[in-house]
Parts: C-alpha cells; structure tokens; sequence
C-alpha cells in the first residue's frame, strides 16, 4: 500500500509543480492585461423526454411510463476558467430491477448521471459520473462514480492522469427473483504519467480496484460470486524517426486476485506488484503486446503491426475484451488522383489457444480492402471487404421488434462474431433543376461466418439490400423519399427473409413555424426452420410521425406518436394473437445564456 500511495503522491507533485508555473504567470500578469476583453459567461442546455408506451394484446416489453432528463451547465471565467456541469436522471434505474426482474434477466447498475469538469488551461477536474482513457489494456472508458484529474499543456513535456472511484455499487440478493445478480462494492484507482517531445511520447500506466466485502452484510459465496481484485501495469511508448517512421509500442501485465470463500487481505500492494511485474514464478501474470511500424510519405504508407493478448487477460477498467489472439499484419495505403481514389489493404495471420489448453487451435490468414472514390460532390462509391474476425452490432429498420430499451447499456450489448464482411455503398446526384436536388443512395452488406464443432459446421449468413430516392427542396425546406430493404438473415437452420417498402416525408407546416417528419414501413416476413416444412409470416406495419417546434427562438418542442402493428407474434413471446403498440414521446430542448459579462 505504500508503494501505491507513493505512485500517486509523484503524480501529484508533478503536476502541482506545472500548476504551480501557470500561476506564478497568472501573478505576473497586469490586471488590465488579464481582464481585457474578457469577463464571465455561464450558458447551457436543458432537455427532457417524456415516453409513454401502450400495448394492445400483447404484455409490456417495456416500461409504461419513462422520463430522461439530462443538462449541460458551462461557467467561462475570464476565458481561462472552464467548468462544465453535466446531468442525466432517468426513472430506468428506478425501475429497471422491478421490470427486469419480472422478465427473468438481471439487475443493472444505477443510470442516473451527474458529472463537472472544470478546468484550467491544460488541467481538467472530473467530480461526479466520471470516464477516462489511460489505454486499451489499461482503464479503458470505464465509467464510474468519483473523481479524475488529467493535465496536459502544449508547453509542457510532462503530461498525466488520475483517478480514483466506485467502478461497480453492491447489488444484494433478492429472494424473489433468484436470477438476480448481486456484487459486491467495487473501488478503482489509478494513475499514468507521461513525457512527450514533439511526436516522440513514454508514458507509464498503473491501475487498480478490488471488491469491498463489508459492501454487503453477507457473502455471495453460495452463488459462486467471490470477492477479487486487478492489479494491471503497463508502459507505451512512440518514436519517430526523420519525420516518416513511427514506431510504437504498448506491454501490458495485469493479474487478478481472488480468493475463494474469504477475500485474501493479507496480500500486500509489493507483494501483488511482484507478481504482476513477474518476479513470481508460480503465479505469471498476463501479458498483452501491441507493436507496430509505421513509414508514411506524402499520401501513401506502408507498416507491420503485431499483437499478442493472452487468454484470460483482462482488466476490470474494461467492459469487453478479446484474448487469447495472436495476430501479425501487413497493411498499407495511398491516396491518387489527386486525393479522389483512396486505396487501403492488410493482410495478417491469426492463431489463438495461445496456452494450448482447448482441444482445437484456430489458425487462418485473413486481409481485408477498401476502396473509396469521390470523383467529384455528385457520385461517391466506397467498397470494404474484410476476413478479420471483429464484431458487428447490425441495426436496420426493424431493429424496434426486438429493442429492450432506448437506455441499454453498454455491457449488455450482444457481440457475434463475424469471419467474412462485404459492403458497399453509393451515392448519386441527379441532375438539379433549380433548387430541387434528386439522388440515389444505398448499401449493400453481406456477412458469413462458419464455426466448425467436429464434422458438423454452424453456418450465418447476413445480407442486406436497400435502395433509396430522394427529393429535397432548399426553398420549401422539404424531402421526400422512397426506397425498399431486403433481409436475408440464417442462422444455423433457421432461415428469416424480410422485406418491405419505405418511405419517408419532411416538410413545414404552419406557416413555416413547425417541422413536420413522417416515416412509414410495411415489412413481409418468412422464418422458416429447415427441419420443419412449416413457416412464420408475419407483415409488419410500422408508422412514425413527428412534430418539432420552436418557441420563442430558444425553446425547441417536438411530439412523436409511433405505431407499430403485427398480424403474427413474435415466437418468443408464445402468445397466438396479433398485437400492436403505440409510443408517444414528448420532447423538451433549452440553450440558454444566463450571464454574458464583459470587463
């Protein structure tokens, strides 16, 4: 614990010793210097959304009623103080547990936000609902409740960050609803440190949380939830040489602690810091690597990366994260004819079961393309092909079938791994007769992968096809749009083949004083399992018509009704009749300038 105190009682006498420069400069400079044309502005947003959902025939899939209100405060003083203020308040964490609960899925941490960031010229405070960024293997966006600092000033080599917080709040065990999830308190803290010289930069990276397990009165032991703790390392560095080779470098060594049936207090900071760095050898740590080499000239480059994750790294400053990857690619791109053809290509090698410890170890050489051209402000054409394994969240125009919530958080996203990746995408301007403008834009996407498990393989396939025609008119501020989308989505031996019309209108009613935006899709849809000779039909009718206003210049007042209307069910809700919903959403938007002063 002492080295760790020490760690960040550096951290912070460096950074007073900057803020300390900045001061004595601000001493030194004349009063009429300092508030010449300057003085205090505070200024802001409001914004408020009201959603009420009704179901027809069918039971809630979401909350009846739920607001979100959310706010951004900024105070300017003499031009050099900044102070940001930042809310968000919503009933979703209020009722997320009783809906959730109802349904069988597990409870959420809490949703509501409330966030400052003053700062001052290169040093920025973070109170509140914070995020920061000290790496990809390290504290990665992670958000939490506490406090942050980070200073970095164009002036001054030396650069870093801190923070310390509460990464998870307990959740205890409710008796009714056994698949509830509880946790215990988690508390993070953290520090990097970095040196740069014009492109030239080192930095040093140190973060650590652990699970608090007088948090909660008992232990979770009975539910296989064991208190643990991360400790997580990590050193990047860039170097450039003669302004055209980059090379740069991160290690990252992280070891997670846990002990099951009582926590292991006992094991001190060194002793947990030996064994990250690797001075124990019975317990290694993991280790992630991400190298590269870059040579760039003019509009073209050419460079090498190399990444090593090992299985099981993780770091609890992340939500996701891939391991057990090695990879080694080759990639390299340029810009011709005079910059309106861009052209990008890699090509690597990929293996995993680093530890070989599974039975099958995946090995496969992968590449990927793109291509991008923009002869001129009428046609753009872009092509990507791709073999990489990645992760796709796909959305499209019938994404509200199976919505949850607006407010789903990241770490409940669905991940599916994809092997090959196809798309394209147009854009075409018609000719223009006086102030109305025609064009014709769409996309093609086409997604395969095969997981093969012994002599049976589990094959996905995902295409989609829309195509779209537009009118819009500067003078009248109206558009109009027709198109259709194609769907053809198999999984396994399931086989979904959707299609429908869309069409779109925006226009201004009352005398120019409103907007008025109405979009309506009408989608036929085939399910079929190839092991059955029957079929699910469905044709789905979905509607959405907006209002939007402005009062008094700065009030902006909008009012959506959407309606959506099913002749079959939905499978998984195993019910027999048909059903339909009906949203309303009523919108609230506020800039404001409360204070405007000038010395």
């Amino acid at each position: 614990m002492r080295l760790q105190l020490l760690f960040f009682v550096l951290l912070i006498v460096q950074s007073l010793k900057v803020i300390g420069q900045d001061i004595e400069k601000l001493i030194n400079t004349k009063p009429t210097d300092l508030l010449k044309g300057k003085g205090l502005a505070i200024g802001g947003s409001v914004n408020a959304n009201n959603r009420y959902y009704i179901p027809f025939n069918i039971p809630n899939r979401q909350i009846s009623y739920q607001y979100l209100y959310s706010g951004r405060l900024i105070f300017d003083f003499l031009g050099k103080i900044k102070m940001p203020i930042s809310f968000s308040f919503t009933n979703q964490g209020k009722n997320f547990a009783g809906v959730s609960l109802r349904r069988n899925l597990p409870a959420a941490q809490p949703f509501n936000r409330l966030s400052l960031k003053p700062t001052y010229k290169g040093s920025t405070l973070h109170l509140g609902t914070c995020t920061l960024l000290f790496s990809p293997f390290t504290l990665a966006g992670y958000r939490y409740q506490g406090v942050g600092y980070e200073y970095k000033s164009a002036k001054f080599p030396i650069y870093g960050s801190l923070m310390y917080g509460t990464l998870l709040k307990p959740i205890p065990i409710y008796a009714d609803f056994p698949n509830n999830k509880p946790a215990y308190k988690r508390i993070g803290m953290g520090g990097k440190i970095g040196y740069k010289k014009e492109q030239d930069f080192i930095e040093l990276i140190l973060f650590n949380a652990a699970d608090k397990t007088n948090s909660l009165t008992y232990l979770l032991d009975d539910r296989n939830i064991y208190p643990e703790s991360n400790l997580v390392l990590s050193a990047n560095f860039q170097k450039v040489f003669l302004n055209k080779i980059f090379i740069k470098t991160e290690i990252a060594s992280t070891q997670i602690f846990a002990e099951k049936n009582e926590f292991n207090s006992n094991l001190s900071f060194a002793k947990k810091l030996s064994r990250v760095i690797g001075l124990n050898k019975e317990n290694k740590p993991k280790q992630a690597i991400k190298a590269g080499v870059d040579y760039k000239k003019d509009n073209s480059f050419i460079g090498f990366e190399y990444n090593r994750i090992a299985p099981n790294y993780k770091t609890f400053g992340g939500y996701f994260f891939i391991n057990d990857l090695e990879s080694l690619a080759l990639k390299s791109g340029m810009q011709v004819l005079d910059g309106k053809l861009s052209l990008n290509g890699d090509i690597g090698y990929q293996r995993h079961n680093l530890d070989h410890t599974i039975p099958q170890t995946l090995k496969q050489w992968v590449w990927a393309f793109d291509a991008a051209y923009a002869p001129n402000d009428k046609v753009n054409l872009s092509l990507n092909y791709s073999t990489f394994s990645s992760y796709s969240n796909f959305q499209n125009n019938f994404r509200y079938l199976t919505a949850i919530d607006p407010f789903q958080q990241a770490d409940t996203l669905n991940y599916r791994q994809i092997n090959q990746s196809l798309s394209t995408n147009y854009l075409f301007v018609l000719p223009i007769s006086g102030k109305t403008k025609k064009m014709i834009t769409g996309n093609v996407v086409y997604q395969a992968g095969i997981d093969q498990q012994g002599q049976i393989p589990n094959i996905s396939k995902l295409t989609n096809v829309s195509i779209n025609y537009g009118i819009s008119n500067e003078t009248t501020k109206s558009s109009y749009s027709v198109g259709l989308n194609i769907i053809h989505n198999q999984i396994a031996s399931t086989r979904d083949f959707l299609y429908g019309p869309l069409m779109a209108i925006s226009k201004p009613i009352l005398k120019n004083k409103a907007q008025l935006n109405t979009n309506i899709s009408y989608t036929f849809s085939n399910n079929q399992i190839a092991e059955s000779s029957k079929s699910i039909k469905k044709q789905v009718l979905l509607t959405s018509i907006a209002i939007q206003t402005t009062l008094w210049k700065k009030h902006k007042v909008s009012f959506t009704t959407m309606y959506l209307k099913t002749q079959n069910p939905l499978q998984k809700l195993m019910i027999s009749e048909d059903f339909s919903e009906l949203t309303f959403n009523v919108g609230y938007n506020y800039h404001f300038q409360l204070v405007d002063l000038k010395f």
